[in-house]
């Protein structure tokens, strides 16, 4: 079975918004994935006509709009919530009714370096510590119902490149994604073989290990479905990153932006009207059949 899964953080855009959003919807419908992972997203942006959602409750903060979401996940088949419960900062799980059987799609957000906490004293990188770990208790306990794929903005670079997050936080991560039986398929560094050009990934997807099909790995055809990591399609000119037109406002699919932030030192650029920010670099994975 052929079967598409991508995940993109759309950087809170606009619903006003008259070339970004257009373009986001644009470059979506290009990738024509089956299963959506959005991240800083809104309720009515949708990948397609004929999609159905799973959104995390709404955030509390005066700072978000009501029709803001942390993680919304997007299915071209039925999609039913898991008995897991969502949280607002960033974590949704459903059952996906796929053609081949049941799969199991948690998306999420782990927060970045300065997350202060709900009570706001939290130190650096410790909500992105205890979300991690959350996670992993989260995801063995789905995974034992079935084949599943994690996807979403992980706030760390899984490359050896250092360029976002620390040892310990890629450790947490990959015990997590190790306890529940996952591989990630999003760890290749693109920047150093040359197919991005900066703004390493920190958005992941992961799957379990008997949908994922590559080097080293017997083929089996009674999979349901078959991933693949995102740099074989690269190598095989199935899928492309680069966008058409418009570079500007589809740099997220590409993993850039027009001014990144430093993640690195945890400080965020602003310009441009008071209390908005610059689009950030956030990245997008695909896998695909």
């Amino acid at each position: 079975m052929r079967l598409r899964v991508a995940t993109w953080n759309l950087e809170r855009v606009s619903p006003r918004s008259w070339r970004k959003l257009p373009a986001q919807r644009q470059a979506m419908a290009r990738v024509d994935a089956d299963i959506w992972v959005l991240t800083e997203t809104r309720t009515n942006v949708s990948p397609g006509e004929g999609f159905r959602a799973l959104h995390c409750p709404p955030r509390t903060s005066r700072h978000h709009a009501e029709d803001e979401r942390t993680v919304s996940i997007w299915s071209r088949w039925p999609i039913e919530p898991t008995d897991l419960e969502p949280r607002a900062r960033g974590a949704v799980s459903g059952v996906v009714a796929t053609p081949a059987g049941q799969l199991t799609v948690f998306g999420s957000v782990v927060p970045y370096a300065n997350d202060k906490g709900p009570e706001g004293m939290s130190r650096m990188w410790d909500e992105h510590y205890a979300e991690i770990e959350r996670l992993g208790v989260e995801w063995a306990e789905l995974a034992a119902n079935g084949p599943m794929i994690v996807a979403g903005d992980f706030n760390q670079d899984r490359d050896g490149s250092g360029w976002y997050g620390t040892q310990k936080g890629r450790a947490l991560l990959t015990s997590a994604l190790d306890g529940a039986g996952l591989r990630c398929l999003t760890e290749d560094d693109m920047v150093l073989t040359g197919r991005l050009t900066s703004n390493h990934l920190v958005d992941h997807i992961g799957a379990s290990a008997d949908l994922v099909d590559g080097p080293g790995v017997e083929p089996n055809p009674s999979r349901p479905v078959v991933l693949k990591p995102i740099h074989e399609l690269l190598n095989s000119g199935r899928l492309s990153m680069r966008s058409a037109k418009d570079r500007q406002d589809h740099r997220s699919l590409r993993s850039q932006s027009d001014r990144p932030c430093d993640r690195r030192r945890g400080r965020l650029r602003w310009s441009g009207r008071r209390g908005t920010p610059k689009a950030t670099p956030w990245r997008k994975g695909v896998v695909r059949e």
